[in-house]
């Protein structure tokens, strides 16, 4: 078996990664490193420049706005951008924030106005899913969907919803029949911002700072048939749709904390080369080596199982999606973080410092994966920095006169 990246690939990495240093990296070092928050504006510039290139939703199809790249193209995008260290690095693809696959099971009407404008980052979404008494039980939800005549009338409170305050509108899922639950008891709906009835409650901190998490609150918000999510003939289905995003967004956690888990790893490896103590580097120790050594592997085997997921899924006939995404997300979570348990402790009081620092990965520190097929990739013509297209002024990008790299088309 071959581990190697595809030649297509691995250029694709290359032009992400030169597209962060070259247009990201001088807004990043502007940002304070005590503030977790990004504004909102620079979010979506970068949003909307990395559509430009092809690299935001390159894994959607061509005739909507994306690339038709394959699934695994993707996640090496994801694993390439967090990679880089970058904080502005994580909204070169899309988040919760931008177009989800369950629209692909939309009307046309509806694919139109709502996913191609999410694709070209042109608009933001939100997932309304979680409730005050229903998190991981989330077939029993209590925000209710009531048939009133040709409409449906919303009532009820979501909470921890990314984006929530800023989308252009919300996906929502609401309870049709409660006793049935998951099985034909949830409809998602989608529901568009300033929808009488509809208001954004209080904003809610999590672990980490930035995160833009809000309230949801529905009072007789009064939608229409057409804004249930493939049409009137769905009514019931939206459970399904749920755990459908849930594993695909599962995927793409695991592709960043690889990606995170590789930069940190690297942040390791180089100061353990750098830091001498009693007239040695440290990483000439066994101990240090160990730890280093003990981080690869788990970094490794996260990788292998992340990609596996993506090779083999297609090929099953039952979708193992909810099972393996929620495995491959609790195991790609740990390596995430494990590169920096030890980290402390090989980095000593300089720990905070090297944390802030923008050392280079390494480029010889994550696995290759196999020949997965013909991703048959082409490339985008840059439509050349514009003035509200460029994230960075001339004088503050790195090379002014290279040209931008391009994704996928």
């Amino acid at each position: 078996m071959d581990f190697s990246i595809p030649d297509e690939y691995a250029e694709l990495q290359r032009n992400i990664t030169g597209f962060i240093d070259r247009e990201l990296r001088p807004l990043d070092d502007e940002l304070d490193p005590e503030q977790d928050d990004v504004p909102v504006e620079l979010r979506d510039r970068v949003r909307k420049r990395s559509a430009e290139l092809g690299f935001y939703a390159a894994d959607f199809p061509e005739d909507l706005g994306g690339s038709g790249l394959p699934q695994l193209g993707m996640v090496l995008l994801r694993e390439a951008a967090a990679r880089s260290g970058r904080r502005l690095a994580g909204f070169t693809t899309y988040g919760p924030e931008g177009p989800t696959g369950l629209l692909l099971n939309a009307t046309d009407e509806q694919k139109k106005k709502y996913l191609v404008p999410l694709i070209s980052a042109d608009k933001s979404m939100c997932f309304a899913l979680t409730e005050p008494e229903a998190g991981s039980d989330a077939q029993s939800i209590r925000t209710t969907a009531t048939r009133d005549g040709d409409s449906w009338v919303l009532n009820g409170t979501k909470h921890f919803i990314t984006n929530g305050k800023h989308a252009d509108f919300a996906l929502v899922f609401a309870a049709n029949d409660r006793a049935k639950k998951a099985q034909g008891g949830i409809t998602a709906f989608l529901v568009e911002k300033g929808t009488p009835g509809f208001s954004v409650g209080r904003a809610q901190r999590g672990m980490v700072e930035g995160e833009g998490q809000f309230e949801l609150v529905f009072e007789d918000c009064r939608v229409s048939e057409e804004q249930i999510l493939g049409g009137a003939g769905n009514v019931g289905m939206g459970f399904y749709s749920a755990m459908q995003f849930l594993a695909m967004g599962r995927l793409s956690i695991a592709a960043m904390c690889n990606g995170i888990a590789d930069y940190a790893l690297s942040l390791g490896i180089q100061y353990a080369k750098d830091r001498t103590a009693f007239d040695r580097p440290i990483g000439k120790n066994q101990y240090v080596q160990g730890h280093i050594v003990d981080s690869a592997v788990e970094l490794k085997a996260s990788k292998l199982m992340t990609y596996e997921r993506v090779e083999v899924r297609p090929r099953r006939r039952r979708d193992p999606g909810v099972i393996d995404g929620q495995a491959v997300r609790i195991r790609d979570g740990q390596p995430g973080r494990r590169p920096h348990d030890p980290g402390p402790r090989r980095h000593g009081l300089d720990a905070r410092a090297a944390a802030r620092a923008h050392l280079p990965a390494g480029e010889d520190l994550h696995p290759r994966r196999g020949d997965l097929g013909d991703p048959k990739v082409h490339h985008r013509q840059d439509p050349g920095p514009l003035e509200s297209g460029s994230l960075a002024t001339p004088a503050s990008r790195a090379d002014p006169a290279a040209p931008a790299p391009s994704g996928p088309r």
